[in-house]
């Protein structure tokens, strides 16, 4: 199985606030933002990419939604 097929089925499973997992769901802003500098070295569009899943999950971790995002610079 894929990490995306994982992921997905998770979500499926325990909905968005109950699958987020690791140090988004810790809130741990130090590790995400080190992954995220490592994911951008690696290939920089999916450091973009991990960039706003991480935003999205950090909203998520904050109030529990996935509705009405609008990224950081509305």
């Amino acid at each position: 199985m894929t990490l995306l097929q994982a992921t997905c089925e998770n979500v499926a499973a325990h909905g968005p606030l109950g699958a987020l997992t690791g140090p988004a769901s810790r809130g741990d802003t130090f590790v995400v933002s080190q992954q995220g500098k490592d994911v951008a070295a690696w290939h920089p569009a999916a450091g973009i990419i991990y960039k706003e899943l991480s935003l999205l999950a950090q909203k998520l971790k904050a109030d529990g939604k996935t509705q009405d995002w609008l990224g950081p610079e509305a």
